[in-house]
């Protein structure tokens, strides 16, 4: 089946990029270890691959469809942030810092210049955006690293197959050099280059998307399925940290990759495909307010800041899922729907053009 302009829209990347923000979520309020930490690097490879189609089949590398595509992009990631953040605000007015940072040491008002300005723009100033504080919502470091490789895309580091391959031959060199120096696996995670080794392989899923369609298509199972091996993935490392960390991330990163091969070319069919964009609309805000509900819900039901692999801590985990999912449908519904009318108008101006693959 040939791949078709926004064919994701309709292939379970929906359904795909919310679970993610689920794992993301119980590792962070139940301590499930590491699931959130692969889910990441999971939708790095999504976004890779996605705005490398994006840019090669609806805006193109014309000065007018770079301006679409940065302009769509900011629609879709700043209004949700931004009430994430004033909610979050409101919270700690309520509550006040020191409950907010027992919580979460990130969450505090930002007061100087630099921090107000990285909290409005996403881009938190360093190689590794994760220790920038104050974050009203603290899983947005990974955006810094999704915007800067946004830009990169726009840039052109995916126009073409063979940029594309310096471009993971370059993202490959820096996670040698790591091993080289002896840095720490942080290094591998949370820095700015790291991020490029999984951009540059979903790019690469684009640029050989015939080529792999056979042999993915020989790969049994549901590709939602494939997911659940993330989970023993995430617990084989904890069993030894150190020991299975580093080879158990690789093999991440290639499981999200078969994955999203598969659910790119897994035909649309049954309620789970129709309702796909309406469940992968709630992702972003769900993977921005976690933290927000997951505090809120704690104090309701146990009137203190509750979380970890305890009973309350599990219990306010599932709650805290529920009450950010329909956070998540309660924006959809009254600010992404409007928003997305200007973002579907954008793409329609957009001029497309025939992919590079040189």
């Amino acid at each position: 089946m040939k791949c078709t302009l926004f064919a994701w829209e309709s292939h379970l990347f929906g359904v795909y990029r919310t679970l993610l923000a689920l794992a993301v979520l119980f590792q962070h309020l139940a301590d499930i270890p590491l699931i959130g930490h692969f889910a990441v690097y999971g939708f790095f490879v999504l976004s890779g691959y996605l705005m490398t189609t994006i840019m090669h089949q609806t805006y193109g590398y014309t000065t007018r469809g770079r301006l679409a595509y940065f302009l769509n992009r900011f629609l879709r990631l700043f209004p949700t942030y931004w009430i994430i953040c004033l909610l979050t605000l409101g919270l700690i007015v309520l509550q006040g810092e020191p409950l907010t940072r027992s919580y979460h040491d990130a969450i505090y008002v930002p007061t100087r210049g630099v921090d107000i300005l990285a909290n409005l723009s996403l881009i938190f100033p360093a190689l590794s955006p994760k220790w920038v504080e104050p974050r009203l919502a603290p899983p947005t470091w990974a955006l810094t690293l999704e915007l800067i490789h946004y830009v990169l895309i726009a840039l052109g580091v995916s126009r073409s197959r063979r940029i594309t391959w310096l471009w993971l031959a370059v993202a490959a060199s820096y996670f040698a050099a790591t091993y080289a120096l002896g840095l720490g696996h942080e290094s591998r995670y949370s820095y700015l280059p790291a991020a490029s080794l999984p951009f540059s392989i979903g790019a690469l899923l684009f640029h050989y998307r015939d080529a792999t369609r056979e042999f993915v298509a020989r790969i049994p199972g549901h590709p939602l399925v494939w997911l659940l091996a993330v989970v023993p993935l995430a617990l084989t490392a904890q069993l030894d940290h150190r020991a299975y960390i580093e080879p158990l991330f690789f093999m991440n990163m290639a499981l999200h990759a078969l994955i999203i091969a598969k659910l790119r070319d897994w035909p649309r069919g049954g309620w789970l495909g129709q309702s796909d964009k309406r469940i992968g609309d709630l992702s972003y805000p769900m993977y921005l307010g976690h933290y927000l509900a997951g505090l809120s819900v704690s104090l309701v039901l146990w009137g203190a800041p509750v979380h970890g692999a305890t009973p309350q801590g599990v219990i306010s985990a599932l709650v805290a899922a529920v009450v950010v999912s329909c956070l998540a449908y309660a924006i959809n519904v009254t600010v992404d729907r409007n928003i997305e009318r200007a973002r579907q108008a954008l793409k329609k101006r957009a001029r497309p053009i025939a992919p590079a693959s040189a």
